[in-house]
């Protein structure tokens, strides 16, 4: 098996992100998909203060695993993406 990185999309819900914090993760997995040969596997990460409780940012990806398809699931997702993305930059 061979992990790759598929894409990756962070969203900052502040002006600014803090330069010291304690934070705490929260993974949830988003979705598995069978693309044949290869699994594409995509979760969400939400990282908040753990001290206030204020949500800091918001992080999307998708790793694909080669060697780990043919196992049945679902060929195509939701197409809805977790975060909005802006390509302008």
């Amino acid at each position: 098996m061979k992990l790759l990185h598929g894409e990756q999309y962070l969203k900052l819900n502040k002006g600014r992100f803090p330069n010291s914090a304690t934070v705490q993760n929260s993974v949830k997995l988003v979705e598995v998909l069978d693309k044949g040969k290869t699994a594409a596997v995509t979760f969400k990460v939400i990282t908040k203060d753990k001290s206030t409780g204020e949500q800091l940012c918001e992080n999307q990806s998708t790793i694909i695993l080669r060697g780990s398809g043919g196992f049945g699931g679902k060929k195509s997702g939701s197409g809805k993406l977790f975060l909005s993305v802006r390509r302008d930059h």
